[in-house]
């Protein structure tokens, strides 16, 4: 199986803290983010879902003003 080093990142889970986590692949260092999107999810390291519940109200928001707008042009 082969790995691409440049689009693979790791995330480390913990609600003690921000922990750094050193993997490599062949060689190469293995990039470590803090947070991701997954399925539309934004899954954080530090477990709570302050920002996915931040990213779905901003979302929200975005859909009502576009419909609002249409609205207005009709």
């Amino acid at each position: 199986m082969k790995s691409n080093t440049k689009k693979t990142k790791i995330m480390y889970i913990s609600r003690q803290g921000n922990h750094k986590v050193r993997i490599s692949i062949n060689g190469q260092q293995v990039e470590q983010v803090d947070q991701f999107n997954y399925l539309r999810s934004v899954i954080s390291a530090d477990g709570y879902f302050r920002t996915e519940i931040r990213h779905k109200i901003a979302l929200d928001k975005q859909a009502f003003m576009n419909k609002r707008n249409c609205s207005r042009e009709i």
